[in-house]
């Protein structure tokens, strides 16, 4: 069982700030005060965008990078998170709390782990797949699905390819909900491609990130199928 350490503040400064779409951003913040942090594969952290106001945001990296945090942030809602993150500049300062949440790999459960994003969902799922201390995530069986709008969203391609490359034990799917006609691979909202390629559902754990609308229905759908509840772990984005 995992012990969870008490969220603390932090101090950084942002290291990168790179575009991955015209609308997701990557960047990398260099912890400053405290100059570590230890936290697991799936946590969030909580940022000060403007004075009382907070976004939470997933940990895309993995838990052996104590000293750089990294996020990918969708602007595309033009909130206050939004509007912080577009006017961010490397070496602007950055605070935040964490880590905070439990939405992490059960580490005792010999079942498949079925791992189910949307948008910038996949961000804690990157941490999982790169956490080198997590044999269940490196060395079970492992399906990703991730569901995008368009082929202008996509993002972190080679790098899910290297690691099906690396891993037998891992698979992923992307699907387009909205492709252009030129599109060639999978087409239709992620969830369909779940129930349509996985069987023994009660015998696997889900971990769903993302859209909540994504969340709410595969939740329904997999507890209509035999799933135990506590066997579906979710962590909705908006």
């Amino acid at each position: 069982m995992l012990t969870y350490t008490k969220p603390q503040h932090f101090q950084s400064t942002v290291l990168t700030k790179e575009t991955v779409t015209d609308k997701v951003y990557r960047v990398r913040y260099q912890l400053t005060e405290p100059q570590e942090i230890s936290y697991y594969a799936g946590q969030t952290i909580m940022l000060t965008v403007a004075p009382s106001v907070h976004r939470a945001m997933s940990i895309a990296s993995p838990p052996q990078e104590k000293t750089v945090i990294t996020t990918y942030q969708d602007v595309s809602p033009m909130g206050p998170g939004s509007l912080w993150m577009l006017h961010l500049n490397t070496g602007d300062r950055a605070e935040f709390l964490g880590p905070l949440g439990r939405f992490t790999v059960d580490k005792e459960s010999p079942r498949k782990k079925v791992l189910v994003a949307t948008g910038t969902g996949i961000a804690p799922f990157r941490s999982m797949l790169l956490d080198e201390t997590d044999q269940r995530i490196s060395g079970d069986p492992v399906s990703l699905y991730w569901g995008l709008r368009h082929a202008g969203d996509i993002y972190l391609q080679d790098e899910l390819q290297r690691i099906a490359s690396d891993r037998k034990s891992f698979e992923y799917r992307l699907t387009l909900s909205k492709p252009e006609e030129s599109w060639q691979g999978l087409r239709g909202y992620v969830q369909d491609h779940v129930f349509a390629q996985e069987t023994d559902l009660p015998d696997k754990d889900f971990y769903l990130c993302g859209n909540k609308n994504m969340i709410i229905d595969m939740q329904q759908k997999l507890m209509s199928a035999g799933v135990p509840k506590q066997q579906i772990r979710n962590d909705p984005f908006y």
